[in-house]
């Protein structure tokens, strides 16, 4: 099990958020961020905005693999600067696990 999480511009999250489903992550929570950067900074960069939003999604090693690898070629993602990592949860207890397993589950048939 692993928590993916994307931290994109608010106007890709729906387009991030379509591509985590394709590849069968369909447990998601997102909310809003701001980045911290000074204009200085974020001009030197060449970026624009630092409304930003975040997103946590939970799945299976091999799922989140192929999400990564996916992302990485989508040129709406490598011109805007999202980024995108993964956190092992190897302590997850089992019970939360079959939790989350439901909730992935339930998301799918709706």
């Amino acid at each position: 099990m692993k928590l993916l999480i994307v931290i994109c511009d608010r106007t890709l999250s729906k387009k991030i958020i379509k591509i985590l489903n394709q590849e069968s992550i369909c447990y998601h929570v997102s909310f809003f961020g701001k980045g911290t950067a000074d204009s200085t900074i974020l001009s030197y960069f060449g970026l624009e905005k630092s409304e930003k939003e975040v997103i946590l999604s939970l799945s299976e090693k091999e799922n989140v693999e192929l999400a990564l690898k996916k992302m990485s070629t989508y040129d709406f993602i490598i011109n805007h600067g999202a980024v995108a990592f993964a956190v092992p949860l190897d302590g997850i207890s089992k019970n939360t696990l079959d939790y989350i397993k439901k909730m992935e589950v339930s998301d799918a048939k709706h």
